[in-house]
């Protein structure tokens, strides 16, 4: 799953993508990459607060890119044959 927040605030959105993780994880191999302004210490914190696994479990599936390192590294995803990329992106309208 692919997200973007432009703030820095745990917003629904947040939880309907760690929601979405939860359940696929179990059918598909699945990773979150959270592109934005929210610290990953941030999401371990509400993570761990809300739901019975643990952050640090599945911290491996987890990507957390910066808006500043957005500006300043270029990267490139790859992603293997079969791959669907689920966007949840509640700024979408």
């Amino acid at each position: 799953m692919l997200t973007f927040s432009p703030i820095n605030e745990i917003t629904g959105h947040i939880f309907e993508c760690f929601d979405y993780y939860l359940f696929l994880k179990d059918y598909f191999k699945t990773c979150i990459l959270f592109l934005g302004s929210i610290p990953e210490e941030k999401l371990k914190r509400v993570f761990d607060d809300k739901y019975i696994d643990r952050y640090d479990d599945i911290s491996d599936d987890i990507i957390v890119i910066t808006e500043q390192q957005l500006k300043t590294t270029h990267k490139l995803f790859t992603f293997g044959k079969d791959t669907v990329v689920i966007l949840c992106d509640g700024n979408i309208h």
